[in-house]
This record gives C-alpha cells, sequence and structure tokens, in this order.
C-alpha cells in the first residue's frame, strides 16, 4: 500500500512538472505571438498613415527588398555600420514644385519657344509665349537619409597611450547620420532631441 502510495505520488509530480513544462512553453510562445501581432499591426498602420514609426528587427531590415530600405542598407554599408549597432533609420523622399508667369511690359518674343532641362533630381520647363508671357515649371526631388546608432566613447578625451585608454570610464552616445542622396543639394544643418522620461 505504502508502495503504491509512493508510485502515485511520483506520477503525479511527473504529470504535474510535465504540465508546468508545456504551460511554460505555452505561455512564452503565446508571449512572442502578442508581440509579433503588436509589430505586425503597427506596421500596417505605418504603411496606412505616414506619420507611424515601423518597427523592424534586423532580419526584417535585411530581407527587405523595399527601395528605400535598399537604400538605407547601402549607406550602412558605405558608414561600415555593423546592423546591430544600428537604432533608428529615417528615409525622407520630398518633391518641390514651383509653377510660376511672368509677364513682361515690352514684347520680348517674336515666337512660342519652350525648353526642358533636368536629370532624376530635377526639371526645368520655360515656355515662352510671344508676345510677352514667360511660364516657369520647376520640379526637384529630395531623398534624405539618417542613421542613429550606438558608439562607445570615453567620457574624458581620450588619453594618447592606448593602455590608459582602456581604463578610462567610457558612455554610449547614439551618433546620427545624415546625407541627401541629391547630389544638388546639401543638408546645412540638423539638430535630433532625444527627450528623456
Amino acid at each position: 500500500m505504502i508502495a503504491i502510495k509512493k508510485y502515485l505520488i511520483i506520477l503525479l509530480a511527473s504529470i504535474a512538472l510535465i504540465c508546468g513544462v508545456l504551460l511554460w512553453f505555452s505561455y512564452n510562445h503565446t508571449k512572442q505571438l502578442n508581440e509579433e501581432l503588436k509589430t505586425a499591426t503597427n506596421n500596417y498602420k505605418a504603411s496606412v498613415r505616414k506619420n507611424v514609426v515601423y518597427q523592424f528587427t534586423l532580419a526584417d531590415l535585411k530581407d527587405s527588398k523595399d527601395s528605400s530600405d535598399l537604400k538605407v542598407k547601402t549607406l550602412i554599408g558605405e558608414l561600415k555600420l555593423k546592423p546591430k549597432k544600428v537604432t533608428e533609420t529615417v528615409f525622407i523622399n520630398s518633391q518641390t514644385q514651383i509653377k510660376d508667369t511672368v509677364t513682361l511690359k515690352d514684347s520680348v518674343f517674336i515666337r512660342d519657344y519652350e525648353a526642358k532641362t533636368g536629370d532624376e533630381w530635377y526639371s526645368l520647363d520655360l515656355k515662352f509665349k510671344a508676345p510677352d508671357t514667360l511660364n516657369v515649371d520647376l520640379k526637384v526631388r529630395n531623398e534624405v537619409i539618417a542613421i542613429t546608432y550606438d558608439k562607445r566613447e570615453t567620457i574624458k578625451p581620450p588619453k594618447k597611450f592606448f593602455l590608459w585608454r582602456l581604463f578610462q570610464k567610457k558612455q554610449t552616445i547614439q551618433v546620427i547620420e545624415v546625407k541627401e542622396l541629391n547630389p544638388h543639394s546639401e543638408v546645412k544643418d540638423f539638430r535630433f532631441i532625444k527627450v528623456l522620461k
């Protein structure tokens, strides 16, 4: 009788242990699925509304075939950054269009004339209409990429001798690289502020 109780207790403890392990795996799997659902929902909202931030893992970014993501990956390669150091990327595609008509006081043109110039980044259409009208249509396309990544630096200026630098206190700072892809345009100044909470 005592032996049966002993085996019964061992059997019930084993079943409870197996159930506990299965419950733990089930909980972790459910937690992972919830995180993936939140990320997928967020990315769907980001694709519908442009002011919502996408959430990608490094594997997602590496596997992405989107043209803007390819440009970001190219810049990461040019900067020789380790992908795990990258914390944020920003891609901005903008276009400026200016249309204007100038009416001159004197007759300048004898006949109508049209001139076009440009490349993939800008186009300029000039239309001269006799006798005194000039129409200008200018389109400029800009693409800006900003990459934020973590970098370790010494708090005080680094010592000249490398062994002393090993023992200096260090901090992780976030560095931002901004690149304008339009060769006719340049980024004059930028400022990113991280709000601390």
